[in-house]
């Protein structure tokens, strides 16, 4: 809440947050501060994007609904999946190549999550392998695993089902 009260103090005195809050801007941002090649791998999407097109659309008919005079003293987000309890209803998806993008990839993105407790998915196109990524605070890791990468991904899976609760989710 006060980092709320924050942003508004400060647009009330002319001094707008230097973070982009709309889509644009921040991909915009994301532009110039990357490299030709990761922005292209990151912003892309498969064939004529038609499917990225049809997301944009579908996402912006959701809204964001202010809910005034309500106590938000004891907010709880947490979600129970699979009899497990997480502090919120998302996961992060699996996205390969993140090496492209910054040299930790992978293993920044896993520790934000083990951080958070928020659950990560690995992609069998990841910079860095599974072992390297796993950590033991992760709450839950799941591998994207493709018909082609099954079975090599089948004997590592076995490995990592003592110290961390791994799933494997299918990729089609």
């Amino acid at each position: 809440m006060e980092r709320q009260l924050e942003i508004y103090r400060k647009g009330l005195f002319g001094m707008p947050e230097q973070f982009p809050v709309d889509a644009e801007s921040l991909e915009a941002a994301a532009r110039a501060a990357m490299t030709p090649e990761a922005y292209d791998y990151v912003a892309g999407s498969a064939g004529a994007e038609q499917t990225a097109d049809a997301n944009r659309r579908a996402f912006a008919i959701w809204q964001i609904v202010p809910r005034f005079l309500r106590d938000v003293s004891q907010r709880d987000w947490s979600v129970e999946l699979f009899g497990r309890r997480y502090p919120a209803p998302i996961y992060v998806a699996p996205v390969g190549v993140q090496g492209i993008i910054h040299p930790d990839g992978e293993l920044a993105t896993a520790r934000a999550c083990a951080k958070l407790g928020v659950p990560f998915t690995l992609s069998t196109v990841a910079s860095y392998t599974i072992e390297q990524t796993v950590l033991p605070s992760i709450s839950v890791v799941s591998c994207a695993i493709s018909s082609a990468s099954a079975t090599i991904f089948a004997q590592p899976l076995k490995s990592f089902t003592e110290p961390g609760s791994v799933a494997s989710t299918r990729s089609v």
